[in-house]
């Protein structure tokens, strides 16, 4: 116990000791300064400033250079020891010649107390390019404008940044954004990878995109957001002010034409939640114009913009907006639709959900720390927001989420994309060969599966490489004779995304010869109430060396069936609907094992004729729609529901050719058949699940 308490306490030394040798260090290369702002004087073109440690006071910089530190929470510059303490904003970067490109990167900027624009970071007219990158920018304060960030005329990528805890008197808490007309360019801001939480304002209370009238609208703004979180921010004005507590837009009109709104905003993999304001219609993502008719040209694509439970709080209000395209998004309470969302067939087929809450999504409604630069709000695999994505949009999509995690082949709404790991759905058997057998092929697409729908890539490993080898043909495994023996393989399966799961199981190779299968058992369909059935094994299994064959029988589900063996006749017993596995084994005494499977499902409805048709549904489970794919509307004669008691439920159909709309909104929770009647005397049933969420 003395030492458990011991070791700590040193390691605490040693990390405050460290701390303080890096505590207040500028370096340009191997060069010390007194002060970032005597590292800028020195700079030359393009020179990197490193930083270790708190510095306190305000940072102008003018030149093409990079500052950085390492760690955004211990390298830290502040315009004071406390925002009460502070008078003065902590950074400006400014250019004065058209072309600056500055990078920061690493650091912490706080305590920022500015009179005019810009609380914690003001960017005026930079027409190169400015990175911040990885920096914490918080508790931040403007008298005026952009609490965290103030944005002016220019060109500028925001990544993996948090931006949170700022205030702002008038509009933008997180950050304001503008173009210039004093500059010769339009403005284009890329916010990616990053958080805007907490931050307050009379309006915007997170973001606030200005179409700036009459001093900027001679260009027009471009402002994308990818992978990034606006949550808990608050826009203060009265229920009749301009609103967005998330994100306020307010478009003018461009002078190129003086027809076209000057801002354009497009959401990519974001999530939005619980931003408020005093008017429930303004809480998540307002929009105004200035003037009138002035409106902001708005995308948004594998997203999730909710409130909390309630929707009648808005999380996304249309009005003023020329929205362009939405798909594949989550969405909370909305006002304004534009048609084509307004339109259930054409929302479907977009694979918006309209009107949903946060606990439909699955989000947590916690920020969490899950492995990247910014928290966010994570998601589990019952989520609904998990592997949502299924429409394609049409435009490039990010290959990471937030963290930098992959994103998968079904990708997940919101910022967060949940890694599952393939897993192991069917056992490989332990395989047994007579010598001479040459090779033998496994399909391994029915031993592993991925839930995120991930192509898998196979590796294999043996105890003894002088029995076998193993070798791969996409799904196929290929096990090829070398030697007699015995030996044990593995066998892993990786997805790709850094996740993987291993199934073992031996070979034997030996003189004496398998029992081999000369019958194989087909698949079995039963309806309900058949009791039991009885299937004579007998001459389905013979032996090469003529050894006495004993067979044994086992079922994988015996809450839909059981099974027994007497003497070669098996006994299928009902206990009610399902589906299982039934696997016959052929033992012949000397290590030769054979084995046969094969599938009984017993229902109300007779099934096996849905493989004809070549047509698929999904997704399954469904809370609203289900969609076919593969039928042509004009071969339907009729279409049913049938719960498993076997009693008809109503549906609707709508839809054209090749895509088939069945509306199961009004149905109960549970498991149901759909049963799809044609002209040809034909039937297509399909099992499906309704959800409620």
């Amino acid at each position: 116990m003395i030492r458990s308490i011991t070791k700590p306490i040193i390691l605490i030394l040693s990390l405050f000791a460290s701390q303080l040798l890096i505590a207040q260090s500028v370096k340009i290369g191997e060069t010390s300064y007194n002060t970032i702002t005597e590292a800028i004087v020195a700079a030359t073109d393009g020179a990197v400033i490193e930083i270790r440690g708190i510095h306190t006071g305000s940072v102008v910089i003018q030149k093409n250079l990079t500052i950085k530190g390492a760690d955004p929470k211990v390298d830290i510059i502040q315009a004071a020891a406390s925002l009460a303490e502070s008078q003065s904003r902590v950074l400006s970067v400014i250019d004065t010649t058209g072309s600056l490109t500055v990078s920061v990167e690493n650091l912490g900027i706080r305590y920022g107390n500015a009179a005019e624009n810009g609380g914690g970071v003001n960017v005026d007219k930079v027409a190169g390019l400015l990175t911040l990158k990885n920096l914490i920018i918080e508790q931040n304060n403007s008298a005026r404008n952009g609490g965290g960030i103030m944005v002016a005329g220019s060109i500028m990528k925001i990544i993996g940044c948090a931006i949170i805890n700022n205030t702002a008197t008038q509009d933008g808490g997180g950050i304001l954004l503008a173009p210039n007309n004093a500059v010769s360019k339009d403005s284009d801001i890329d916010i990616t990878g990053t958080l805007i939480d907490g931050n307050v304002a009379r309006n915007g209370g997170g973001l606030y995109i200005n179409g700036n009238k009459n001093f900027g609208n001679n260009h027009k703004i471009d402002v994308y957001l990818e992978n990034t979180t606006v949550s808990n921010n608050s826009a203060t004005s009265v229920s009749d002010g301009g609103g967005g507590g998330g994100i306020w837009s307010r478009s003018a009109f461009w002078t190129g034409d003086n027809t076209t709104g000057n801002i354009t905003l497009k959401l990519v993999h974001t999530t939005m939640y619980n931003n408020t304001h005093a008017s429930l219609l303004k809480n998540g993502i307002q929009f105004a114009s200035d003037p009138a008719g002035a409106l902001t040209n708005f995308s948004i694509y594998n997203s999730i913009v909710v409130s909390q439970d309630s929707l009648a709080e808005k999380a996304l209000n249309f009005a003023n907006t020329n929205t362009t395209e939405a798909i594949n998004n989550i969405l909370g309470g909305l006002n304004g639709l534009p048609s084509f969302m307004a339109d259930s067939t054409m929302n479907a087929n977009r694979n918006n959900s309209n009107g949903r809450t946060a606990s439909f999504a699955g989000i947590s409604t916690t920020l969490s720390d899950e492995g990247g630069a910014v928290n966010v709000f994570a998601i589990k695999e019952e989520a609904n927001a998990f592997n949502y994505c299924t429409v394609a949009t049409g435009i490039t999509l990010p290959t990471t989420d937030a963290r930098g995690a992959s994103r998968d082949m079904k990708p997940d709404a919101g910022a967060f994309e949940l890694l599952v790991a393939p897993t192991v759905v069917l056992e490989i058997e332990d395989q047994i060969f007579q010598t001479g057998f040459a090779s033998s092929t496994i399909d391994l697409s029915a031993i592993f599966a991925d839930g995120n729908g991930d192509a898998l890539s196979y590796s294999a490993s043996l105890a003894d490489d002088g029995i076998v080898s193993i070798s791969f043909d996409g799904d196929n495994m290929v096990i090829t004779e070398v030697g007699d023996g015995t030996t044990t393989v593995t066998i892993t399966a990786d997805d790709g995304t850094g996740l993987s799961v291993s199934d073992d199981f031996t070979v034997l190779i030996s003189e004496n010869a398998v029992p081999t299968i000369d019958s194989p058992l087909e698949d079995l369909s039963y309806e309900s109430g058949f009791i039991s059935a009885t299937i004579d094994l007998t001459g389905r299994f013979t032996d090469g060396d003529e050894d006495p064959i004993t067979l044994s029988v086992s079922v994988l589900d015996e809450s839909v069936i059981t099974v027994a063996l007497s003497e070669e006749v098996l006994t299928i017993t009902e206990v009610a609907d399902g589906t299982t596995t039934v696997t016959v084994t052929a033992n012949d005494g000397k290590g030769g094992v054979a084995r046969e499977t094969f599938e009984v499902e017993v229902s109300s409805i007779v099934l096996g004729q849905e493989k004809e048709f070549g047509v698929s549904i999904y997704p399954n489970p469904a809370s609203s729609w289900l969609k076919v794919k593969g039928l042509e509307a004009s071969q339907l004669d009729r279409v049913q529901v049938l719960d498993l008691s076997g009693r008809r439920h109503s549906a609707r159909i709508s839809g054209s050719d090749g895509d088939i709309l069945i509306d199961i909104s009004q149905l109960e929770a549970g498991q149901y058949f759909l049963v799809i009647g044609q002209s040809n005397q034909k039937q297509l049933v399909k099992r499906f699940i309704k959800s409620n969420f």
